[in-house]
């Protein structure tokens, strides 16, 4: 295990025990703990587990992964809300950012690239999409010819250029260097910029209700779990700028609760088909510009 001496938003030393909690997703019932900064108040994991070892909570069963087909017969009701999710992100995209043939956009851990496939399609814009796998588009390469995917690190990655718009839907809480990597983006940024954060949220009601199964803290994928002040916090001590905070996200309010219950049921590990219904999160949604 990895343990903590910074916090990864304010370089703080000090930390308090929050929350013990075990392996999400995972059939091994390892035990992770989430500490919060004395200085800060971020909620993270501490210690958590070395990025070469991740690849054992992220195997092909792990569900995001797995798509509409591991709900069973519920599988079309699971693709309409994905499309339906899409289309939120898109229109919220193009509420806050005027984009064109000539505007580039970057989803960073863009998983199945759907998001950008819609945005693309609907405004003409250039489209770029990374993430640490492949999984989500290696088996489609005729429909996500026309994007720009990469696999790899934000920060070991070249692109081409300072980005219009760049989009991180529910990423930045797997993020071992959250900082590091918002300092990094600023780099492919310019004064028009607009940044789309989405994450769990710490101050959600599904949190109070689930305790220790809440799906928000996802143990061990996510490393750092936020609520608005101190995502605003970690977003200006990397030169940014929060412009709106919204309370809801783009997900069906349902997703975090139905996902903790199963969690505390002890049916989400990986070689589990999922059996039940519907989809859902409690998240909120940050816009930010930069300044």
């Amino acid at each position: 295990m990895e343990y903590i001496t910074e916090c990864p938003s304010c370089g703080g030393s000090f930390f308090r025990e929050l929350i013990t909690v075990r392996a999400h997703m995972h059939p091994y019932p390892r035990s992770f703990h989430f500490v919060r900064c004395d200085l800060c108040s971020l909620v993270f994991l501490n210690p958590r587990v070395p990025p070469a070892d991740l690849g054992t909570y992220y195997r092909d069963h792990y569900l995001p992964y797995r798509g509409p087909s591991a709900w069973g017969r519920f599988s079309g009701l699971v693709e309409t809300s994905l499309e339906k999710t899409d289309r939120k992100r898109v229109n919220l995209v193009m509420h806050y950012a005027r984009l064109g043939s000539s505007a580039k956009v970057l989803d960073v851990g863009c998983g199945k690239p759907s998001f950008l496939e819609k945005l693309t399609g609907k405004t003409g814009c250039k489209g770029s999409g990374t993430d640490f796998t492949d999984a989500g588009w290696k088996d489609e390469p005729e429909r996500w010819k026309k994007l720009d995917l990469r696999v790899g690190d934000i920060h070991d990655l070249t692109l081409e250029g300072n980005m219009d718009v760049i989009t991180m839907w529910h990423y930045l809480e797997h993020d071992y260097r959250p900082r590091r990597t918002l300092e990094r983006l600023l780099d492919h940024s310019h004064g028009n910029t607009t940044l789309f954060i989405e994450v769990p949220n710490y101050r959600s009601l599904t949190r109070k209700w689930h305790g220790p199964w809440w799906e928000g803290y996802h143990s061990p994928r996510h490393t750092v779990v936020y609520e608005p002040s101190t995502m605003a916090s970690t977003l200006q001590r990397s030169g940014w700028e929060p412009v709106k905070i919204l309370s809801y996200g783009s997900l069906d309010p349902y997703t975090i609760h139905w996902m903790s219950k199963m969690e505390r049921k002890g049916i989400m590990d990986e070689n589990n088909e999922i059996c039940h219904g519907k989809q859902f999160s409690e998240e909120f949604c940050l816009h930010s510009g930069n300044p």
